[in-house]
């Protein structure tokens, strides 16, 4: 990394205590809150799973496999090994990556487990795929646009009028 990478993560955390107003009145207190929340979650919702923790940090990964298309995931299989072979590690990839391991991180030592947590990462994804996707050669950027076509008229026509019961 460079001195304005470096400089561009540190304001991560400054900007993090501005824009959470509960941090400039008692920082202690509201850490020690968000870290009772994680740790310590209620497991009496109906919408959450309580595992062990082995078994805690395959849920996240299991979830997305059921509530991403096909195309998601193939793009998502073949992400790494094009950053490895072509992209030099820049900040704009790292970035995205670095907020997904930490977030699933974060998200899979808590003891509770709800899948719409799964959705904040969606946006990172979508845009480490989409680079992969832009790298392609144009007869590859068309059949992966057929067969996303394919499999959304696929799921459509299949879920059809309840199109919610795709990810549900």
């Amino acid at each position: 990394f460079k001195n304005k990478d470096i400089l561009y993560l540190a304001t991560i955390p400054v900007l993090y205590f501005l824009l959470f107003p509960a941090m400039w009145a008692d920082p202690l207190f509201v850490m020690s809150k968000l870290n009772s929340g994680v740790v310590n979650a209620v497991s009496t919702d109906v919408r959450s799973v309580t595992y062990n923790y082995i078994l805690s940090f395959i849920y996240y990964p299991l979830v997305l496999v059921f509530k991403t298309s096909p195309i998601l995931l193939i793009s998502l299989f073949f992400t790494p090994f094009f950053f490895l072979k072509y992209q030099k590690p820049k900040i704009e990839n790292v970035i995205p990556v670095l907020f997904i391991a930490i977030y699933y991180l974060a998200f899979s030592i808590a003891v509770k487990k709800i899948d719409r947590y799964l959705l904040t990462i969606f946006p990172q994804l979508i845009l480490l795929a989409s680079i992969f996707i832009y790298s392609l050669k144009i007869r590859l950027k068309t059949s992966m646009l057929i067969l996303f076509l394919l499999s959304f008229s696929f799921f459509s026509y299949q879920y059809f009028p309840v199109y919610s019961a795709y990810y549900s």
